[in-house]
Formats: structure tokens, sequence, C-alpha cells
């Protein structure tokens, strides 16, 4: 009977030890308690703290573990970062969760925070929270509350998990109907349509040919009224063809800068080789105007061409610009620019 005995407790033994490596580990962080409470309530504090974590299903890592850690990386007291809690988790052998707690005491009237941190959770670190409070309590009732706050935050936190895993239907419609739908960047389809999306804000942009884009931010939420209505409005007309001339303007001065261009360079021809001559018939001066009429005349031809471009190009965003630049024998337009 004695070797049964022996046999029975070697097993209930390793059955549990069994159930306690299941158990997730948390780590107590910090348990602050301010006010004018008495000095000593902070020690039965963090005992009922422990207990409701391990009610909660939670292995407390032991205090003499973290303070050992905290010897060797003092700058990680007070952590709370996902970064530092990372670093932390790894010195304390994965540990995933940690724990802080703040007991508020003014009088018989105690305030308790507790928040529930991972590595995995966004900027703060935090993914739970619990407050409560008791406007009148014995020091025995409100380690019982603690207690009891421990096991609601592990609650919390697999309810929020719960609904960050969710997905919920969302109806999209638009006026006029068969939009383009894209949801967060992705093409989803045409309205009216339903989409599933997890809960949190999400980016909708609606497309109609003829009408301006539209976006929308919709937050999906459980209970809540996941349904988005777009009224498009009208685009604007574009301008009415033939009617936009931007170089209007200039175009016609080019036009004119040329006809008076090609008028100077044809009188330059004309007079190339005549001059005054005497008695005799010697002509000691001839006009030598053949290359600068040659050059106006050309000049004026192409401010022709290009005014008459412009005034027929409906829209431009090049430059142009017309300068006078003076040429040895006479003067001549230069046209500088894209065309």
């Amino acid at each position: 009977m004695l070797g049964l005995g022996v046999v029975l407790g070697l097993l209930l033994a390793a059955r549990a030890a069994r159930a306690e490596e299941v158990r997730p580990r948390v780590v107590v962080l910090d348990v602050t308690v301010s006010g004018d409470a008495p000095r000593e309530l902070k020690k039965s504090l963090v005992a009922s703290l422990g207990g409701g974590l391990y009610a909660a299903g939670w292995t407390v890592v032991p205090p003499e573990k973290l303070k050992e850690a905290l010897g060797t990386a003092p700058e990680l007291a007070n952590c709370t970062t996902p970064t530092c809690l990372e670093t932390l988790a790894v010195m304390l052998g994965e540990t995933r969760l940690f724990v802080r707690a703040r007991i508020t005491a003014a009088g018989a009237a105690y305030n308790i925070e507790l928040e529930l941190l991972t590595p995995t959770a966004g900027s703060g670190g935090a993914v739970a929270r619990i407050e409560q409070g008791c406007e009148v309590c014995s020091l025995g009732e409100l380690n019982s509350k603690l207690s009891d706050a421990a096991v609601a935050l592990k609650q919390r936190a697999a309810e929020q998990a719960s609904a960050a895993d969710a997905v919920f239907r969302v109806t999209i419609k638009s006026e006029p109907p068969g939009a383009s739908v894209t949801i967060d960047g992705v093409d989803t389809g045409t309205t009216m349509l339903s989409a599933d999306l997890p809960a949190g804000r999400h980016e909708v942009t609606l497309r109609y040919g003829g009408y301006r884009p539209a976006t929308r931010t919709i937050e999906v939420n459980r209970g809540g009224v996941n349904e988005l209505e777009v009224a498009l409005e009208r685009a604007p007309p574009p301008p009415p063809p033939g009617r936009y001339r931007p170089y209007k303007g200039l175009s016609l001065a080019a036009i004119g800068l040329g006809v008076v261009a090609v008028g100077a360079g044809v009188y330059l021809l004309a007079i190339d080789g005549d001059g005054t001559c005497d008695s005799g018939g010697e002509c000691p001066e001839l006009n030598d105007t053949l290359l600068p009429g040659a050059v106006s005349t050309g000049v004026g031809a192409v401010l022709i061409g290009a005014g008459v471009y412009l005034f027929t190009r409906k829209r431009t965003r090049r430059d142009v610009s017309v300068a006078l630049a003076p040429l040895p024998g006479g003067g001549s337009f230069v046209v500088a620019g894209h065309f």
C-alpha cells in the first residue's frame, strides 16, 4: 500500500508540473501604491494580485527572477515599449506577458488600475486595461477586489483578441451605382458590393467615369452600422474644343513681326546692288544687302509660321520667346523655344 501511495503521489506531482508548464507565464513589473495607504499594504496587494493572476490561468514569474534581470540591465526598469519588453522577455525565458498595477488610496476609498502588456502590441505595448473603484473598502475587501480585477484583466484581453481576429460584413453603395471600389488600395469590385473586413479603420475609394473620385474612411466594429453610401460629384466639363488658345496674343504678335520682317527683307533684296553712280557710269558705292535681306525674309517666314502654329494650338505648356538680335549688315528677329 505504501508503494502504491508513493506512485500515486508521483503521478499527481507530474500531472501538476505538466499543468504548470502549459500555463502562460506572466511577470508583475510593478505594483505602485500611492495616496495615504498604509506602508505595509503593498506586500498584501502583491500577494493578492499574484493569487488573482493564478486564478485567471497564469503562472506568475517569481519576483526574484525579475529583480535579477534588472540587476544586469537596470535600463529596463519601468519598461513599457515593445522593444524593451522583447528584451526583457528573452532575459526571463521568453515570457510574453507583463502586468503593471497602480492602487491609489484616499482614506477608505481606493482606485485599482491593471494593465496587461506584450512585446507584440502596438507602440504602447498595452493590450488590455482594467480600472475599478471602491468608495469605502476595508483592506480585506481591497485585496479581494484586486484579485477579481486580475481575473477580469484576463477576460478583457481574451475579448479584445477575439474582436481583433473577427471580420464583419460591410456594405458599400454609391450614387450613381456601378462605381469601382478600392479598399485599402486593393481593387474590390463595383457598387453595390459587400465585403468582409477586420475591425478597425479602412480607406475606401470610389471612381466612376465623369465623376470626381471620392475617398472615405470607415470604422468597422462589432455592433456598429457597417455601411457606407457615397453620392459622387460630377467632374467639371472640359473646355470647348477650338476656343481655348492660351497663346493667342503671342501668336498674333509673332505674325505681325513676321510680316514686318518679310517686308523689310524683300525691300533689302530689292535694293541689293543699287548705288550712286557718277556721269562717267562709275558706281563707287553699291548696296550690299543680299545677306541681311535673306536673313530678314527667312526670320519673318519663321515668325509667321510660329504665330500660325500657336494660334491654332489649343494648349501648350512649352515656353516661347521672341527677341531682337543684331546681325552684321542689319537686324533680325529671333524666336526661341519648343514647338
